[in-house]
C-alpha cells in the first residue's frame, strides 16, 4: 500500500503563508522531517515467571509468601523511536486560499526485549512460570487455583535444571493523510486555516514469550529438555475522515503554527496467536515418551483453544495535536522544530490478549502425554509426573480481544524547501 499522507507528530500544516514583506510564497513546497518519538507503554498485566522458594508447596504459584514476580505484571517502556515524515503540498488557486497537502510517517520497528536465566545448580534461583489451573488437577486436588507450568532451578539437595527466559516486544508505527487546506481568515501577520481530509494510521506489535529448560551435567535422573514459544501479534488499521482548524503568525524571518485535528472512522484490529513446543519427556505433571523430536502444537499461553487469526472492526477516533516553529533561511528554504500529540481511542495490544487460565488436559502437552504414556484419573502430584488424564473441562485458554487506547508523542525536526 502506498502511505503518501501526513505525521503523526510533525504536522507541519502552516508553512504556508507569504512572509510580510516579500513575494507570495510558491505554490508548491516538500517538506522532510526527522521524528523522535515515544509511544503509550505496552500492556502486558499477565505474570509470565516467578521465582518460588524450595519450602512452598507449589513453588512459584501466586499467592505464597515466597513466590515474586520477575517478569511480567506490568508495563514496558518502549523507549525513544526514530522516524521520519515527508509531505507535499500546492496552492490551487492563484490567490492561495485553497490547498492540497498529502503526508506520510514511518516510526520503523523498535524492539525491547527481557531475559531472566538459572543454572539450575545449587544456590541458583528456582524460576517459574505460573499459572491458572481452571481444573485442579496439577497438584490441587481437584480444586481450580493458582500452578505453574515449568520449574527450572536447583532441586532440593542436589542440582536440577538450566532455564532460559526470554520476552521480545516489538512495534512499528506509520500513517498517512490527505487533507484539503481553505484560509478561513487572514490579517496582517496571523491567519486561520481550516482543513478536511482523509487519514489512515497503522500500528503493528508482537509479543514473543520463549522457555527453555534442560537438566545439568550429570544430573542422576537421565537427560530431560523443554522448549516453549507463544507469540501473541495485532495489527491495527485506521481508516477515517478528519477535520481540522489551525492558526498561524508569520512575521519576516520567522513563523508559529499550531493545528488540532479530529478523525472519526474504522478500526481494523487482527489478531494472530500461535505457539509450539518441544520436549523429550514432559514437565512437572504430564510424562512424555519419545517426543524429543516431535513439534507440538501448543506452547504455554497459546494452546489448541485460543490458537488462530481473529479480526474484529471498532468505532475509532483519533484526536492530533502540533505546535511548530519555523526560520527562514531564504525565500525557498525553512527550518522548523515542533511537539506533537496523537491519540487514538481505541485499538488491540498483544499483552491483553494474553489468557493465564489454563486446562490442562487440553493442551498439547496433555495430548502427547495420552499418546506415549496413556491416561490417568486422579489429581497429578507436584512434583510427580505421570499420564495425563482425559480431556475435560472448560476450553481455556481462551481468546477474548480487549482494547487499549494508545497515545503518540515527541519533537520532529525538518526543513521545508518550495518551488
Amino acid at each position: 500500500m502506498v502511505k503518501i499522507m501526513r505525521s503523526l507528530l510533525g504536522l507541519s500544516l502552516f508553512a504556508l503563508a507569504p512572509l510580510a514583506g516579500t513575494n507570495k510564497a510558491p505554490p508548491i513546497w516538500i517538506e522532510g522531517e526527522y521524528l523522535l518519538w515515544t509511544i503509550k507503554k505496552e500492556p502486558l498485566p499477565t505474570p509470565l515467571v516467578s521465582q518460588g522458594s524450595l519450602s512452598d508447596p507449589i513453588v512459584g504459584a501466586l499467592g505464597q509468601s515466597g513466590t515474586k514476580i520477575k517478569l511480567g505484571n506490568k508495563q514496558t517502556d518502549m523507549g525513544w523511536m526514530h522516524g521520519i515524515q515527508v509531505s507535499a503540498g500546492s496552492w490551487l488557486n492563484p490567490s492561495q486560499q485553497i490547498g492540497l497537502k498529502v503526508s506520510y510517517f514511518l516510526l520503523p520497528t523498535t524492539t525491547e526485549e527481557k531475559s531472566l536465566c538459572t543454572s539450575g545448580e545449587i544456590g541458583s534461583p528456582s524460576y517459574a512460570v505460573p499459572i491458572y489451573d481452571v481444573t485442579g488437577l496439577w497438584g490441587l486436588n481437584g480444586v481450580p487455583g493458582e500452578s505453574i507450568y515449568l520449574l527450572p532451578g536447583p532441586l532440593e539437595d542436589m542440582p536440577g535444571f538450566h532455564g532460559d527466559f526470554n520476552l521480545k516486544l516489538s512495534s512499528q508505527f506509520q500513517g498517512a493523510q490527505l487533507n484539503g487546506i481553505y484560509q478561513l481568515d487572514k490579517w496582517h501577520l496571523f491567519q486561520l486555516n481550516a482543513m478536511a481530509g482523509f487519514r489512515w494510521l497503522q500500528l503493528k506489535e508482537r509479543l514473543k514469550f520463549q522457555v527453555s529448560t534442560h537438566t545439568v551435567p550429570n544430573f542422576p535422573f537421565g537427560f530431560s529438555f523443554a522448549d516453549t514459544k507463544d507469540s501473541f501479534k495485532t495489527e491495527n488499521d485506521f481508516y477515517g475522515g478528519q477535520i481540522g482548524i489551525g492558526a498561524g503568525y508569520t512575521s519576516r524571518h520567522f513563523a508559529m503554527n499550531a493545528v488540532l485535528q479530529v478523525g472519526l472512522g474504522a478500526m481494523l484490529e487482527d489478531i494472530h496467536i500461535c505457539g509450539f513446543s518441544k520436549t523429550s519427556n514432559g514437565n512437572l505433571f504430564y510424562q512424555t515418551k519419545n517426543t524429543a523430536k516431535e513439534t507440538l502444537k501448543g506452547g504455554i499461553f497459546a494452546q489448541k483453544t485460543n490458537i488462530g487469526t481473529y479480526h474484529r472492526q471498532v468505532f475509532a477516533a483519533v484526536i492530533d495535536s502540533n505546535v511548530q516553529a519555523s526560520i527562514k533561511i531564504s525565500h525557498y528554504l525553512e527550518l522548523s522544530t515542533g511537539y506533537s500529540f496523537l491519540w487514538v481511542s481505541a485499538l488491540a495490544r498483544p499483552g491483553k490478549q494474553i489468557d493465564r487460565k489454563i486446562n490442562p488436559t487440553l493442551t498439547a502437552l496433555a495430548k502427547a502425554s495420552r499418546e506415549t504414556v496413556g491416561t490417568m484419573l486422579a489429581p497429578t502430584p507436584f512434583g510427580m509426573p505421570g499420564p495425563a488424564q482425559p480431556a475435560q473441562g472448560r476450553k481455556r485458554p481462551h481468546f477474548s480481544l480487549k482494547d487499549s487506547d494508545f497515545w503518540a508523542q515527541g519533537l520532529t525536526v525538518g526543513a521545508t524547501v518550495r518551488f
